[in-house]
């Protein structure tokens, strides 16, 4: 896991990548049982931050460019328009949108609506289907964590992010820093 640091301009938030392929539910569903969210990026900065971490990972995107699922979704779902109203699973305000060129299109080559968001080349964003981009697998999700999140350990990366990273050899669901033997 990465820190945008506040120090640097950042949101103290943590960030991880998760080569899992899973829809987009899913991995909301997996964001959240590991204490934070699917990625909400808010700001320019933050997008550019995303992409610099996303670049340093050579499996965060697959072979058609295709990144992992961020926190965004249409309100109004399966609704055939190309520009509904987006969210964020924070119900942060929705006030920053880097769209690939003529995306949202709501034209998924799998059929179905393209209800969710995902990275697509570089800083851009594409509309996808529920199971990843028009037909073609996402490459994974981005879990966002906030600075206020459990830290038993006080190395200043909140606890669920060291489970994600290997931080419990016992598989017991508990930091093994944190333990008590």
């Amino acid at each position: 896991a990465v820190q945008w640091t506040v120090a640097s301009g950042g949101n103290g938030h943590w960030y991880l990548f998760d080569i899992r392929k899973e829809g987009w539910q899913a991995s909301k569903n997996v964001a959240i049982a590991m204490g934070g969210y699917l990625a909400t990026i808010t700001s320019k900065n933050e997008n550019s931050f995303m992409d610099n971490y996303l670049r340093s990972l050579p499996i965060a995107r697959n072979s058609q460019g295709y990144g992992p699922f961020l926190g965004g979704y249409q309100i109004t779902q399966g609704n055939p328009c190309n520009e509904c109203q987006w969210a964020w699973v924070t119900n942060e305000p929705w006030q920053f949108a880097p769209w690939n060129s003529g995306e949202p299109n709501n034209a998924s080559r799998a059929g179905g609506s393209e209800d969710y968001l995902a990275v697509l080349y570089g800083e851009f964003w594409n509309d996808v289907n529920q199971d990843g981009d028009s037909g073609y697998t996402n490459s994974g999700f981005l879990i966002e964590w906030s600075p206020t999140a459990s830290d038993c350990n006080a190395n200043g990366i909140p606890d669920s992010c060291d489970l994600a990273n290997g931080g419990d050899c016992n598989n017991n669901g508990l930091l093994d820093a944190c333990e008590t033997f």
